[in-house]
């Protein structure tokens, strides 16, 4: 077949960092802390993100807007039954939480999407140790967020927090 226009793929493999190893060491990290603790405990927690009502109710109304002006169906039976790649990179949302038999503590949420950068959000206790107050964070790399981590697990809130977790059953 002869082609007319260039080809506008971009062939090369994606630039950005992958971003498999962060549940590996967070779930390590929880391990380590596990193996001295009896009483207090460390978990990397899978959370689920809900919207709030607004948001909820005004992704109703557009999806009922959209649904009376048409919508795209695939015709083609070839890719008709085929899963959605979309669902393979979401965003997944955990927590590191630090708990005992009656009382829990997050230090912080992370929001993990195939690529970097990363968010998480901390403590605000911890965010004022490390950063001044800012809650929210963009990790850019691998090594960023084990600096990062390393920080945050060093804080005073953190030690301050398992200490009352070990002591208070």
């Amino acid at each position: 077949m002869n082609k007319k226009y260039e080809n506008l793929w971009n062939d090369d493999n994606v630039t950005g960092e992958e971003t498999n190893s962060i549940i590996e060491l967070l779930k390590e990290q929880c391990l380590y802390f596990n193996e001295k603790n009896t009483i207090a405990k460390a978990k990397l927690i899978e959370m689920q993100y809900y919207q709030s009502a607004m948001a909820i109710l005004v992704r109703g109304v557009v999806s009922s807007t959209a649904l009376t002006q048409g919508h795209y169906e695939s015709q083609d039976v070839e890719t008709e039954e085929k899963m959605d790649i979309n669902d393979l990179l979401k965003d997944k949302y955990y927590a590191l939480t630090l708990y005992n038999d009656k009382y829990k503590f997050n230090v912080f949420y992370i929001s993990v999407f195939a690529y970097y950068p990363i968010k998480i959000e901390i403590d605000y206790d911890i965010a004022k140790e490390i950063n001044g107050g800012n809650k929210e964070m963009t990790i850019a790399d691998f090594e960023e967020l084990k600096s990062v981590l390393a920080n945050i697990l060093k804080t005073n809130k953190v030690r301050c927090v398992v200490q009352k977790l070990r002591t208070i059953v």
